[in-house]
């Protein structure tokens, strides 16, 4: 079982992987496995994960930090947000 089908049904990741196999020109190797579990702590190092609203969440990279969230509604179903980082 791949970590995208705990979210969603197998044949929708097959799917998706041959789309894009055919549409990027290349070919998936079904044996190759990747040490997702690797990967994902050495991505969690080098990225803070921040919530700045109801389902909302911005990845920053090493080195920054979110200082404060400015948001504004435009109207017409619109909101912006201004999003102030820190360097460390």
């Amino acid at each position: 079982m791949s970590v995208a089908e705990r979210f969603v049904p197998g044949e929708q990741v097959s799917q998706a992987f041959d789309s894009a196999a055919e549409s990027c020109g290349f070919a998936l190797d079904d044996s190759a496995q990747l040490p997702a579990q690797r990967h994902g702590q050495a991505s969690g190092t080098t990225l803070s994960k921040y919530g700045i609203g109801h389902g909302i969440s911005v990845l920053l990279p090493a080195g920054y930090s979110l200082k404060n969230i400015q948001s504004s509604e435009d109207g017409a179903n619109e909101l912006t947000l201004t999003l102030k980082l820190r360097r460390a």
